[in-house]
């Protein structure tokens, strides 16, 4: 075998080793959902009243680390949010959706207005869905690309 097709042949074998994190680590689908469900009861957990609020909250923040442990079990790793690239963007973005959600939630509850959490978590949920999936085909693409 000649050098050139030598240096073909681990090229490709790392191409193919690519491919197959890529496919490893993007999501299934329900997880963007439970995700976004999870964000949303932490939104409407801001504006309920103690101590139902922390209860809420809690089983939420529970409720994430069940997810992250599935999602590892499943597909045999873990790649956080915050990495290099567009990634990163679209995680800080999620971030924010929650925290802003969270805000007017708190605002919400203190003015009498809980209630109005409601349609503010379902923004959340459907925000933080559409993000998820918008983070994994970045990431997909990032590792197709060699980064």
């Amino acid at each position: 075998m000649s050098d050139e097709a030598e240096a073909r042949a681990a090229l490709d074998a790392v191409n193919a080793a690519q491919r197959e994190v890529a496919r490893r680590a993007t999501s299934q689908n329900w997880y963007h959902w439970v995700l976004g469900a999870l964000a949303a009861v932490i939104t409407v957990s801001q504006a309920a009243p103690l101590p139902l609020s922390m209860v809420m909250l809690g089983a939420a923040l529970v409720g994430i680390a069940v997810l992250v442990q599935v999602y590892r079990r499943r597909t045999g790793v873990w790649v956080g949010g915050l990495r290099p690239g567009l990634t990163s963007w679209i995680a800080i973005a999620m971030g924010l959706v929650v925290a802003v959600g969270q805000v007017v939630s708190v605002w919400a509850g203190r003015h009498g207005e809980a209630m109005a959490s409601l349609p503010v978590a379902l923004v959340v949920f459907v925000l933080t869905v559409a993000l998820g999936y918008a983070w994994d085909a970045a990431y997909r693409a990032d590792v197709e690309r060699g980064r």
